[in-house]
């Protein structure tokens, strides 16, 4: 039996992909600034380098989450956000996706029940940067979207307070003025940077792009590059992306003999509730960009 599963179709069977990719424009690019809490723009590197450990993973005990057949992930790793930056400084919470999704709704002028939920992750951010989330028991996930009826306003009190994007690659400028892509930079591509943000206290949400050349290792769990077509693993060229899903990177193990970083993800069909295992050539190839949320409202 063949324990590879194509990522693709099953996405497909989960009406969960969106029908094109979520990427920056050249504006967004250039107005992104790096983490001045990680990056050290004077020496060009993470402020704390390359931790030492060969693996750091937020072992929150939160069950995993399952959007179902909607198009909410953005809602889900965001609301996720929150949650992981309440539970690293000692509080646990259980926010309404529900009503993040509304939320999310309202300022696009949908209908909450519409059956167009799509949204890019730097929209959403910016949507709900200053918004106050109702808890999960006053407004719970439903398999569409609806006015909270019952959510109680006035008690809302954790949100997005600020954040940080991450762009694929850094840009550095070359001595006669020309923006070039930087690996070694602030960017989702880079591996190291991600480990330092994901070591110093933060998790990232991530947007990766799906192609039908990626797959589901049902041994392991890790999503990879399958390249292995009569032995041309090493010269595939993979195809170009056309959906998008975001997840929330909370940890890496970096020892393995696939190194991989550890994400919470809210498609159960892909998981099965556990952690999503991503591999670091997975990240470097096929992330968009992120985002980190590094303060919140309280």
């Amino acid at each position: 039996m063949n324990k590879f599963i194509d990522l693709k179709l099953m996405a497909d069977s989960l009406s969960e992909v969106r029908t094109f990719a979520d990427e920056l424009t050249a504006a967004e690019r250039e107005a992104i600034a790096p983490i001045g809490l990680f990056w050290d723009e004077v020496n060009a590197r993470p402020r704390t380098l390359t931790p030492g450990a060969a693996g750091f993973y937020a072992a929150c005990s939160m069950p995993s989450r399952d959007q179902r057949s909607r198009k909410t992930c953005v809602s889900f790793a965001l609301t996720a956000a929150v949650e992981l930056l309440a539970w690293r400084r000692g509080l646990t919470l259980d926010l309404s996706e529900q009503h993040v999704a509304y939320l999310i709704a309202k300022a696009l002028n949908r209908a909450p029940d519409s059956a167009d939920e799509s949204v890019r992750l730097i929209e959403a951010l910016r949507i709900l940067k200053g918004q106050r989330i109702c808890t999960e028991f006053e407004f719970p996930y439903e398999d569409e979207g609806s006015i909270p009826s019952s959510c109680a306003w006035a008690a809302g009190k954790y949100g997005v307070a600020d954040y940080a994007l991450i762009p694929r690659f850094a840009s550095q400028t070359d001595r006669v003025g020309i923006l070039t892509p930087c690996l070694d930079g602030p960017g989702i591509a880079n591996t190291a940077y991600l480990e330092s943000i994901i070591a110093g206290g933060c998790d990232i949400v991530v947007v990766l792009s799906l192609t039908d050349t990626q797959v589901l290792d049902l041994d392991t769990g890790l999503i990879v590059i399958d390249c292995n077509l009569e032995a041309t693993r090493m010269c595939c060229v993979p195809r170009n992306p056309n959906y998008a899903h975001a997840v929330l990177i909370t940890g890496y193990v970096r020892a393995a003999n696939v190194p991989y970083f550890v994400c919470r993800d809210s498609l159960k069909g892909l998981s099965c509730g556990k952690p999503l295992l991503i591999s670091y050539d997975y990240m470097r190839t096929f992330a968009s960009y992120g985002a980190v949320v590094t303060s919140m409202l309280s």
